[in-house]
């Protein structure tokens, strides 16, 4: 179907299904088309500019954009409406404050429980509140080193962290650790710490000549394994016929497979 062009009045070819929408030859005709569509051609348009009255001083203005919800004529009308507002809401308050006193003083069924008027914002009279702000002004003595200290809280027994956690090194210390197993750790410590355990470990490299008994590895990082355990052959523990040289690998294989039997051996 043939059609003439809005903008360049050419004549164009147009589908049957597009006859009613298309109105112009080409994407150019085309934007030109739409810049020209100002103010009531537009499709967005919205009635231009609209008069309106400022919530402040009651003064009629325009507002250029009609999609801005504005509501004062200037930024000074704004601010003198938003503090206004705030005085107003703090005027309000005090009121509300002053009445309440007054219904409380006026009103006798408000009462605390030794008979006297409640006081403002509280359960009890004046001089049980007073009373019972000092009841959480105690002082108490600290645990760990005697000295008074202000209470926060009626539970609170010790005056800092630092008494808390000797406290409790106190508590847990040596057979008082409900894990104590009689002080085996510490034995077992002192012996492997030792100058005589060192000199066992450096007298069985020497003797093997720094070399793995195993995978004949020479240097390197190497262990000295005791053939029967240090734990429970106590006897043997720095006998030299007893160790033998292993490289790190091999040490950890002896003791996932246990192979003491294989080791007397060799």
């Amino acid at each position: 179907m043939i059609k003439i062009c809005l903008v360049c009045k050419n004549e164009f070819n147009v589908k049957p299904s597009h006859f009613d929408k298309r109105f112009c030859c080409s994407k150019k005709c085309q934007n030109i088309n739409q810049k020209n569509k100002t103010g009531d051609l537009n499709n967005n348009w919205r009635g231009g500019p609209k008069k309106r009255i400022c919530k402040n001083c009651q003064i009629e203005f325009i507002s250029l954009n009609p999609y801005a919800k504005r509501l004062f004529c200037c930024h000074k009308c704004s601010t003198d409406y938003s503090i206004g507002r705030k005085v107003i809401l703090h005027q309000n308050t005090i009121n509300y404050i002053n009445q309440k006193k007054i219904d409380g003083q006026n009103n006798p069924n408000k009462k605390c429980f030794c008979g006297n008027k409640k006081y403002i914002y509280s359960k009890n009279c004046k001089s049980c509140w007073v009373k019972s702000l000092q009841k959480l002004k105690k002082f108490k003595k600290c645990h760990e080193c005697n000295r008074e200290f202000h209470i926060r809280y009626k539970s609170q027994k010790f005056c800092s962290k630092i008494c808390f956690s000797k406290n409790s090194e106190n508590k847990y210390l040596s057979s008082k650790n409900p894990n104590w197993k009689g002080g085996t750790k510490f034995a077992n410590q002192i012996g492997r710490n030792s100058k005589k355990h060192n000199d066992w470990i450096k007298s069985v490299f020497e003797r093997d000549k720094y070399k793995c008994q195993k995978c004949s590895k020479i240097g390197g990082k190497l262990n000295a394994h005791h053939i029967h355990p240090w734990a429970k052959f106590k006897d043997k523990r720095f006998d030299l016929e007893n160790g033998i040289t292993l490289c790190v690998k091999c040490h950890r294989q002896v003791h996932s497979e246990k192979d003491d039997a294989l080791l007397k051996k060799i």
